[in-house]
């Protein structure tokens, strides 16, 4: 199969806020979660400031099928997601490097911290 990557379209802004605000919840590093409807309502209103900061990797073959997605600014790491059929084959890897170099990133989860991406950057909350 064939990455390809493109800038995220308004088309894709619902399933990249989606998967963002679902995988970010479940993965977090952070025991201490406000309560669903405090997250989803404040955390999502943040997201949406970062969409056309997104890009998404499909399969060239079907163009419609997305594998994941990957939302960076210049020198920082937001989040990355990669549709659970698609894990473990480097696509996520594939979409951290597009990001590189990272001084920084936003969200902490159990991916960042298994990572070498990651381990000269600084967690830093606020720039999100």
């Amino acid at each position: 199969m064939k990455i390809e990557i493109r800038k995220a379209t308004a088309e894709d802004h619902n399933f990249i806020l989606s998967s963002w605000l679902k995988s970010f919840r479940k993965y977090s590093l952070n025991k201490n979660q406000p309560p669903e409807a405090i997250y989803y309502k404040h955390h999502q209103e943040h997201i949406k400031d970062h969409l056309e900061e997104s890009f998404v990797a499909f399969n060239s073959d079907e163009p419609d099928q997305i594998i994941g997605w990957v939302c960076y600014s210049p020198g920082t790491f937001h989040f990355a997601y990669v549709k659970a059929p698609f894990r473990g084959y480097g696509f996520g890897r594939q979409l951290i490097a597009m990001a590189s170099p990272i001084s920084q990133y936003t969200h902490q989860t159990r991916g960042i911290s298994k990572s070498s991406a990651f381990l000269k950057a600084v967690y830093n909350p606020y720039e999100f």
